[in-house]
């Protein structure tokens, strides 16, 4: 059981963000469910784990954007309290996925945030 403990699921509004978001709450795990586009599937998620009696935030934000990942971070953090981790979503490019050049590393000075590994 991970109670007290929070992470961020990049893209977590659908497919396996989604799945991976509702295994974490039901191991005991804070949610950050951040998203894009689909706000609707987003609250979908987090009404989702409140009824199973999980603790979720929904967080609008573009991971390949400085100021928006800044932003999300904060917004979890204030909901959740402190991250433990992040599961990040990568699309694939072929499939219209993040355009060439966009993405920056997690390691990235910009980027960086403490956060410890954590098992799920």
């Amino acid at each position: 059981m991970s109670e007290g403990q929070a992470i961020l699921v990049t893209g977590a509004g659908r497919g396996i963000g989604r799945a991976i978001a509702r295994l974490a709450a039901t191991r005991g795990w804070s949610v950050g469910v951040n998203y894009l586009h689909d706000e609707r599937a987003a609250h979908a998620v987090v009404e989702e784990i409140a009824r199973g009696g999980g603790k979720a935030v929904a967080l609008r934000g573009d991971v390949a954007d400085q100021g928006d990942v800044a932003a999300i971070f904060d917004g979890a953090e204030r909901a959740l309290g402190p991250l433990r981790g992040v599961v990040r979503q990568r699309r694939d490019r072929r499939a219209g996925g993040a355009a060439r050049g966009h993405e920056r590393r997690a390691d990235a000075p910009e980027c960086s945030r403490s956060t410890s590994s954590a098992s799920i």
